[in-house]
């Protein structure tokens, strides 16, 4: 469980390639550290006291892509100068209203990228320049392309999850998933071409972690009334983050696999861990990111903290 990273604030994303590990934080830093080494370096920076920050990180081709609030995105390589924010005008701004929320990008380049301000703007631009357009009822604020990068995901602030293929985006507003009820949906990933992990508030006891088919059918729902802050592929399953400090691995079919928690007599501890899980060696506090490469699992936490979990 070692501490590879301190931000000052909350730990915004962290994306891996196995090589590198990449985290954006409150105080307005994208670092990237050489996991052989832990030597690391500052890719993008932002005042402290400015809004909009990195929010959003991915690795594909080598490069690290980025998304911030105010419509930026862009690519970075390890070695390269560090970039300041705010820089110009923003690329993707007017395509979503001034307010970018999250940003996935396929295998052969194919970039998403999805905001708003009201109802949701999803923009899909591929290598040889074509766009494609949808739209959501409410603000998207997670969107996952599939494996093969024929489907993507959307899941919005007002609870709505929908997959529609990516030749098709002007109907993925009414490609509505009603298997779960997540107000808002925070995060989202695939298990398959064909499964879907979503989670999210689990508010009045509802599940905040579900996966079902793009059909529809529900395979299984977990962890009533804790909201499930962010969720990552791990091998053939998943891990999910709580607000609660939890970190649990499910596997496919939903079982718990491993449960990793804060110390119960750490000062605010507020919740009744379980008995069977491993312990963080710092008090609670939510889990607001996670990455994977592999069996290997980093955590950010919003004390700052970026630690490696296995």
């Amino acid at each position: 469980m070692t501490v590879l990273r301190n931000h000052d604030g909350a730990v915004y994303a962290l994306a891996t390639d196995g090589t590198w590990l990449a985290s954006s934080g409150e105080d307005g830093d994208v670092v990237l550290i050489e996991l052989s080494s832990g030597e690391e370096q500052v890719l993008l920076q932002s005042p402290a006291d400015h809004w909009d920050h990195v929010h959003r990180l991915q690795w594909s081709g080598g490069k690290l892509h980025w998304a911030s609030l105010a419509g930026q995105a862009g690519e970075l390589k390890p070695g390269a100068a560090p970039v300041e924010l705010p820089m110009g005008e923003a690329r993707w701004a007017d395509a979503v209203e001034e307010s970018l929320c999250d940003l996935a990008v396929g295998d052969d380049g194919t970039l998403v990228v999805a905001g708003g301000d009201g109802d949701g703007k999803i923009v899909l631009e591929r290598p040889n320049g074509e766009r494609l357009e949808g739209q959501t009822y409410k603000w998207p604020y997670t969107v996952a392309l599939s494996p093969s990068g024929a489907s993507l995901l959307v899941g919005t602030w007002a609870g709505r999850v929908h997959v529609a293929a990516t030749a098709d985006l002007a109907q993925l507003d009414q490609k509505e998933l009603e298997v779960g009820a997540l107000l808002p949906c925070f995060d989202a990933t695939w298990l398959d071409e064909r499964t879907v992990v979503v989670v999210g508030s689990g508010r009045g006891g509802a599940a905040s972690v579900w996966a079902a088919t793009v059909e529809g059918t529900l395979l299984w729902s977990a962890a009533a009334g804790a909201d499930a802050l962010c969720v990552e592929r791990l091998g053939d399953g998943v891990a999910v983050g709580f607000s609660t400090g939890e970190v649990v691995v499910f596997a496919a079919d939903g079982a718990v696999r491993q449960r990793f928690a804060p110390l119960p007599d750490a000062p605010g501890a507020h919740a009744p861990f379980p008995s069977n899980a491993e312990y963080f060696e710092v008090p609670p506090q939510a889990v607001c990111s996670l990455a994977a490469h592999g069996d290997t699992l980093f955590v950010g936490l919003a004390g700052g903290v970026v630690r490696r979990l296995l």
